[in-house]
């Protein structure tokens, strides 16, 4: 059984939406449309809206793109991928499925360096986060508790505090 969004993407090929080879989603006489950004830190995506069983439902320009390209072998492929690694460009040539693993070395290896920097800094708070925490309760002091974890920035106590990912 196919998810909602991937129903979505065949209503919207059905509808006659398709992606042109500059990656710009069209309707069925071939004219231009816009379509909206999705507003995520990490990864924008194009999407556009359309009224399906009395409901406005979003469909990204991407699947669209891979579903014309491969058809149903899309739905079956872990992730439509960004060969380039600009999520806002949905051309034709730009597209691929693939997995995960394939997926994670479209990135440039600078950023794959930096992200796993990030998340080892992160993890080596693991084990006392909940530690933080308490003191943290007790004191309400940002400096207080830095001190006495030897935590260097305060984004990373804040990150800490407010996410919460280790309890």
């Amino acid at each position: 059984m196919l998810s909602i969004n991937n129903r979505i993407t065949i209503e919207a090929y059905n509808r006659g939406y398709r992606i042109n080879d500059n990656g710009v989603l069209t309707n069925k006489t071939g004219m231009p449309l816009k379509g909206f950004v999705t507003n995520t830190k990490r990864t924008p995506y194009r999407m556009s809206t359309m009224r399906m069983n009395g409901k406005n439902v979003n469909f990204y320009h991407h699947k669209l793109c891979a579903y014309q390209k491969f058809g149903a072998k899309t739905f079956k492929a872990d992730c439509v991928r960004h060969l380039n690694n600009n999520s806002l460009d949905n051309s034709p040539s730009n597209i691929a499925l693939g997995s995960i693993k394939d997926n994670y070395y479209d990135i440039p290896l600078e950023s794959r360096a930096n992200t796993a920097k990030k998340i080892a800094a992160m993890s080596r708070w693991a084990s006392k986060a909940k530690e933080i925490i308490e003191f943290h309760k007790q004191v309400r002091s940002y400096k207080e508790t830095m001190k006495k974890f030897g935590i260097s920035s305060s984004g990373t106590l804040y990150y800490i505090l407010k996410k919460k990912k280790y309890i």
